[in-house]
């Protein structure tokens, strides 16, 4: 009875690892947006509609230059990716590592497709569903890679 008890507290811990780093990735992503479009000198404000989900807006968003637009949209992604990837770095426990690994990759490729979306080349169900499949690779391999 104490594997099936171990295995069970394993998966309870895996699952709110999980919706923590969740919920902390999505306010870090956010505030990675709002950040470098105020240094940038935007003004900038932070929506939270729910837990699962953030948004950045900018009143001044169609008079932007490209370059702000683009370097604002991989912020957000970029430093959530570089934040868990040196925190996985010093984690002890097999959940957050594995959820970090996950997270960082995700996030990484999300700010790409960001991008891309500002750049009108993918559409809006694109950015919400493909980023996953290359971070989910990268995910394996990572795992792979740590034995």
């Amino acid at each position: 009875m104490s594997g099936w008890r171990d295995i069970g507290r394993r998966v309870v811990d895996f699952a709110v690892t999980f919706i923590l780093y969740y919920i902390f990735g999505v306010a870090l992503h956010e505030m990675g947006h709002a950040l470098v479009g105020q240094a940038l000198g935007w003004q900038a404000s932070v929506t939270y509609p729910s837990p699962w989900a953030g948004w950045t807006s900018f009143p001044q968003w169609q008079q932007m230059p490209m370059l702000d637009m683009v370097l604002i949209a991989l912020a957000g992604g970029l430093v959530v990716c570089a934040f868990f990837l040196i925190l996985s770095a010093f984690t002890e426990d097999w959940e957050s590592d594995m959820v970090l690994l996950f997270f960082a990759p995700l996030h990484g490729f999300y700010s790409l497709f960001e991008v891309a979306y500002i750049l009108h080349a993918i559409p809006q169900w694109v950015l919400a569903t493909i980023p996953i499949l290359p971070a989910a690779i990268i995910w394996m391999w990572m795992l792979k890679t740590r034995g």
